[in-house]
């Protein structure tokens, strides 16, 4: 096993490219104006939805945002109170095309469903549509079920899905092109490890970037 994950450690914390994946900005200073209400803890609570939306995604403070943001084409902001900088962030992503998500005191959580829903309309590649805690880079998947049954993957290129913690492979289904979808069945609550090989991008068997 240990011998396995050095052949991966060159590889890069994410599937494609930074603007495959959604990012998600909150405002320390915010949070710190707000007293106990939803809106402060929806911060918190956003967090489950997030992990079942079936794309990876990072997570800035807006201080951060524009050193940022041009590396993304979906941005959520989560509980941040009006203020320049905001506003100014939000000009920045209109200019650039980059989608926006904001939540409000009227709608301070998003669901998983919802979350999807802009993914798809942004442009950002969906692994799995059903309510599982995915994480994938460009060496590794992991996937947790919490209700368990069939899941589908589905990859933006072509893939070689191998498992680390044992079990077996996942089915490869019919695809254009082939090895972009696959099938599995797992348990309730079970957790799954997978390497993952794209041609022309990512890590050899050796480990180097090819």
């Amino acid at each position: 096993m240990e011998r396995r994950l050095k052949e991966y450690r060159g590889a890069v914390s994410r599937v494609a490219d930074w603007k495959g994946v959604p990012t998600l900005f909150i405002n320390e200073t915010s949070l710190r104006r707000m007293t106990d209400c939803p809106y402060r803890s929806a911060v918190h609570a956003q967090r489950k939805a997030l992990g079942l939306m079936g794309a990876p995604y990072d997570c800035y403070d807006l201080a951060d945002f524009e050193a940022v943001y041009a590396r993304y084409r979906a941005v959520i902001f989560i509980s941040i109170l009006p203020s320049p900088r905001l506003a100014d962030a939000l000009k920045k992503c209109k200019a650039a095309g980059v989608a926006v998500l904001q939540n409000s005191p009227r709608t301070p959580t998003f669901t998983a469903d919802r979350l999807r829903r802009f993914c798809r309309k942004s442009g950002v590649h969906l692994y799995c549509e059903t309510d599982e805690i995915l994480y994938v880079n460009d060496g590794f998947l992991a996937i947790h079920s919490p209700a368990g049954g069939q899941i589908t993957l589905r990859f933006p290129a072509p893939v070689a899905l191998s498992p680390l913690l044992g079990g077996e492979a996942p089915s490869a289904a019919e695809a254009d092109p082939p090895g972009t979808v696959f099938r599995l069945t797992v348990q309730k609550g079970q957790t799954l490890l997978f390497s993952v090989k794209k041609q022309g991008y990512g890590v050899d068997t050796k480990g180097k970037p090819n």
